[in-house]
């Protein structure tokens, strides 16, 4: 097995927040941090960005450095943009754009708390790409599964949290075959690259437990504290907005929150009107829920301040989660792990000058 754990990320400069706080995580969350290297998919990150990401690394004591790739654009030629751009179908070309056996994939917008050295030793046997599956119906996302000779209960994966072997995908004409059936399919499926991955890869594909990828709709649906404070998992922001786009009180959030204040790295989304109302509401969360109870509005949005006046109720629950010092616990364990890093990184290269 290749001695370099191989990690792929793509990200736009209106996901770089995301992106920051996955590279950061994962580093911080591993003891053999100096073996990753990084390969990123480039949407049109700026310089200064993509500079402060390549100093992060090294400060971890990582000089493997980050290779920045650019996605052939004509390749997508036919297929629906997502959010304005084609970058989220990158990891249908890793196989012809990443010169490596093996490469762990990760959304950039999750938080790493579970060693990725982990993860990339696991043994995925003739499957190509190993994922954990979600709590959702095949059908939900394609619409035409009989047509591939896919049962109705089969098992759906989330494709945010990969192993993938690119020598078998590489064999298997994985791209071509995935690009094929967006194109085949149009109007049968819902999540584009994700749908074409699971269709394709139909008994290929590995289970991982779901610590690897704890989706954030999981999380929300059942709170508690004691699995913030225990760790060992992998928290994936799977539903919008995201934590830089919207502000929120839960705690991966505010653990989110903590990241950034860290690393400097500002989040300008969150300054708007909109967001000082959610951030005061954050604050107040059973106000909120009982000014939804009395708004005049309910008498003409009965089903919507139902609606939000429940969302509120969850809320003050994920706030007082959030005051109960867990939040505090994890980022000053990556905290730690942080300086920890750069003091032995600045001492190696004390000694080698």
């Amino acid at each position: 097995m290749q001695s370099r754990v191989s990690v792929v990320l793509a990200a736009d400069q209106r996901y770089f927040p995301g992106l920051l706080a996955t590279v950061f995580t994962a580093l911080a969350s591993s003891r053999d941090r100096e073996r990753f290297e990084f390969f990123i998919f480039d949407g049109g990150i700026d310089k200064l960005s993509k500079e402060k990401l390549e100093q992060l690394v090294v400060a971890f004591g990582n000089n493997h450095g980050i290779r920045w790739l650019v996605p052939r654009i004509e390749k997508f030629n036919g297929l629906i943009s997502m959010n304005g751009n084609f970058l989220e179908y990158a990891r249908l070309a890793l196989p012809d754009l990443v010169g490596r056996p093996r490469v762990l994939w990760l959304d950039a917008d999750l938080l790493v708390f579970r060693d990725c050295v982990e993860l990339w030793g696991r043994s995925i046997g003739d499957a190509l790409i190993a994922a954990a599956s979600e709590n959702i119906a095949f059908g939900d996302d394609v619409s035409n599964l009989h047509e591939f000779g896919i049962p109705d209960d089969a098992s759906y994966f989330n494709t945010g949290v990969m192993v993938m072997d690119l020598d078998g995908l590489r064999e298997f004409n994985f791209s071509a075959m995935a690009i094929n059936f967006l194109r085949g399919n149009a109007g049968n499926y819902l999540w584009h690259d994700q749908s074409a991955i699971n269709v394709v890869l139909h008994r290929r594909i590995s289970e991982l437990p779901r610590c690897f990828n704890s989706l954030n709709r999981a999380y929300l649906n059942s709170p508690s504290e004691s699995f913030v404070g225990r760790g060992g998992y992998n928290y994936h922001f799977l539903e919008r907005p995201k934590p830089w786009q919207r502000y929120s009180g839960e705690p991966h959030a505010r653990i989110f929150y903590g990241i950034m204040k860290l690393l400097s790295e500002p989040m300008p989304e969150l300054t708007s009107s909109r967001n000082r109302l959610d951030w005061l509401k954050w604050q107040f969360p059973r106000f909120a829920e009982n000014w939804y109870s009395v708004t005049p509005k309910r008498f003409v949005k009965p089903v919507a301040m139902q609606t939000l006046r429940n969302i509120w109720g969850a809320n003050s629950r994920l706030k007082h989660i959030s005051g109960t010092g867990c939040v505090e616990k994890v980022v000053g364990r990556l905290k730690a792990a942080y300086l920890e890093a750069k003091e032995h990184s600045s001492q190696k290269r004390t000694l080698t000058s």
